[in-house]
């Protein structure tokens, strides 16, 4: 029988260990226990493993709530406390800019944690199997029937339960829950609806990105206004991948113009849709891919103060892009958004490669028991 002591936690859950030389991760373990653990795969490198029996338990481990959490590919950390949670993020942020990013010791904020660690998403995707809608197993292609997930808000759960999306054609249906309870999908189009961050109320659509944990949402907000509050009025902000203009609206009051960009339509149609709605003057929206409009744009409306946000999607920024943004002149910081800390770490080194600075970093849980966070990162140049 194999058995190995684990001594940290890997990104994805995974407990680290090793045996014979050879880096083990095994699902299931924690850390400062000794486990027994089948191997799933096997390379030169490193082993990938399931935990058989755990001989000294962790005190921080918790038992699973979802019937489903070892077949389900939601969540992967529902069996640790959630204070261990959000201190294991944090260790794993610096480990991946150590690693990824190769910045070294790199100072973090105290991670802010999510005001609930279950029901708190305003919006989820589910698949289509044929027989019926589901999310995902862990090998991203078997799809599981739910009828209630521990994510997701009790508005959404309560559709869940009625189930009553499975005579649709579509590959997959979005459900998203508005700040009054009221549900929206895109079962036969996208629907457009207001919805409420802090005071902010926006349109929103089931056909665009949207930010699934409000809490954290309104979060970072308020971390972004406190970083700002230094900068001068007459600065532009670029908003790029802006989706539905929130970050814009949420600072409007800062600065003299916000520019978003983004290359979803429904997305772009709803901030335009806000701006003429709740008169907000100061902003601009266009559809584009960044990498190939927003060199123009810039150029067009900067001024002496510039300030560049980027909310990439998971694969990060583009090689393209992130070379326009290391020579753009005239940019006072930097604030880099992200749901993946590989890719942002990755994009950090070449930030920091052409003149940049990293000034501030802070880990936003937005995503509590699934291995995913979110992170914002302040550089100066």
């Amino acid at each position: 029988m194999l058995k190995t002591k684990i001594h940290s936690l890997a990104f994805g859950g995974f407990g680290v260990g090793r045996i014979n030389g050879k880096i083990c991760f095994v699902k299931g373990a924690l850390p400062t226990e000794e486990v027994s653990f089948e191997i799933i795969k096997e390379t030169k490198n490193y082993i990938q493993a399931n935990v058989l029996d755990i001989y000294n338990i962790s005190q921080y481990r918790e038992k699973a709530v979802c019937k489903h959490y070892f077949k389900c590919g939601g969540c992967q950390l529902q069996h640790i406390s959630y204070k261990q949670e959000l201190f294991y993020k944090e260790q794993q942020l610096i480990e991946i800019f150590d690693k990824i990013g190769k910045i070294k010791n790199i100072k973090v904020q105290q991670t802010i944690g999510s005001k609930e660690k279950y029901f708190y998403r305003s919006t989820i995707t589910l698949h289509n199997n044929k027989n019926y809608y589901g999310f995902f197993c862990e090998d991203n292609k078997t799809i599981i029937n739910i009828d209630k997930c521990y994510l997701v808000d009790k508005h959404i759960n309560k559709f869940l339960i009625n189930n009553s999306c499975n005579n649709s054609e579509k590959k997959r249906i979005t459900i998203k829950s508005d700040y009054n309870g009221n549900i929206w999908t895109n079962y036969i189009e996208n629907s457009n609806f207001i919805n409420k961050y802090k005071e902010i109320y926006l349109f929103m659509s089931t056909g665009s990105f949207s930010q699934s944990n409000i809490y954290i949402c309104e979060k970072i907000i308020d971390t972004l206004n406190a970083w700002l509050d230094n900068e001068k009025y007459e600065t532009i902000f670029f908003d790029i991948y802006c989706g539905i203009g929130l970050f814009s609206f949420a600072l409007k009051e800062k600065f003299s113009l916000f520019l978003g960009i983004d290359n979803n339509k429904n997305a772009i149609d709803c901030a335009k849709k806000t701006k003429k709605e709740f008169n907000i003057y100061n902003t601009k929206f266009f559809i584009a891919e960044a990498k190939n409009k927003l060199f123009s744009i810039f150029n067009k409306y900067k001024s002496t103060n510039n300030i560049l946000f980027v909310n990439p999607p998971r694969i990060g920024l583009e090689k393209k892009l992130i070379s326009q943004l290391c020579g753009f002149d005239n940019i006072n910081k930097l604030y880099y958004l992200s749901c993946n800390p590989a890719t942002l770490a990755r994009d950090s080194n070449i930030l920091v490669n052409n003149g940049f600075t990293i000034n501030k970093v802070v880990c936003f849980d937005m995503f509590p028991r699934t291995k995913f966070f979110e992170t914002l990162v302040e550089f100066i140049k």
